[in-house]
């Protein structure tokens, strides 16, 4: 609904809004947006692939991707917990050094879970992720 430009636009020609505007999420927007255009939205997405690709290869080495060949997200990977891990304690422990991932939803609860790879988040942000999974969960 905040984002429904067309409405926007026709209310903006009455120079009105068609709702009480979220402020903090317009300063957000325009934020992301300023970061977007200083990045370059190419480079955004290489870097996102980028960290897709390093995840991915390593949830192949250790356990399945849940999703089909070919249809992996370049912004969240989601990976069968083909050991049976604790993600629950997994993330108990990642969030003493700051970090969460998560586990899958309803009957995936603890069959799946989630590494995500988008925002800010740069390579050396994921490898450290996974270095400290690796560590927790003692793989190698």
């Amino acid at each position: 609904m905040y984002t429904d430009l067309a409405e926007i636009f026709e209310f903006e020609k009455k120079h009105q809004t068609p709702f009480t505007p979220c402020i903090p999420l317009l300063y957000a927007l325009n934020k992301r947006m300023e970061l977007l255009l200083e990045e370059t939205y190419d480079k955004v997405y290489q870097r996102h692939k980028q960290m897709a690709e390093y995840t991915q290869k390593w949830a192949k080495s250790h356990f399945e991707m849940f999703p089909e060949p070919g249809y992996e997200s370049i912004t969240v990977s989601c990976i069968k917990n083909t050991q049976g891990k604790n993600v629950k304690e997994l993330n108990q422990k990642l969030a003493e050094k700051g970090y969460e991932i998560s586990n899958g939803y309803g009957k995936l609860a603890e069959k799946t879970f989630r590494i995500g790879h988008m925002g800010e988040w740069n390579l050396s942000g994921i490898e450290e992720v996974i270095g400290l999974i690796n560590l927790i969960w003692g793989l190698t």
